[in-house]
């Protein structure tokens, strides 16, 4: 079974990607939160609003946006 960071959705995890080196210590702990979970329901609400800040504006903090972040 896939966790969390595999399904994230591509242009979100590049746009995660870009910033790596501006916020070490956030990407990390996103990174590892995501590869940790499996439902999204486990991940922190605050990793999933953060989440959002990359999303390009597509994605905003309804409930149905944060699970749309993942494919399926």
């Amino acid at each position: 079974m896939e966790n969390c960071l595999d399904r994230l959705k591509p242009f979100i995890r590049e746009n995660l990607e870009k910033t790596k080196e501006l916020y070490p210590n956030s990407y990390k702990r996103i990174i590892t939160e995501l590869g940790d979970n499996i439902v999204v329901s486990d991940i922190s609400f605050g990793t999933l609003t953060t989440l959002t800040s990359y999303t390009d504006q597509r994605y905003i903090l309804s409930i149905l946006d944060l699970y749309n972040m993942f494919e399926k």
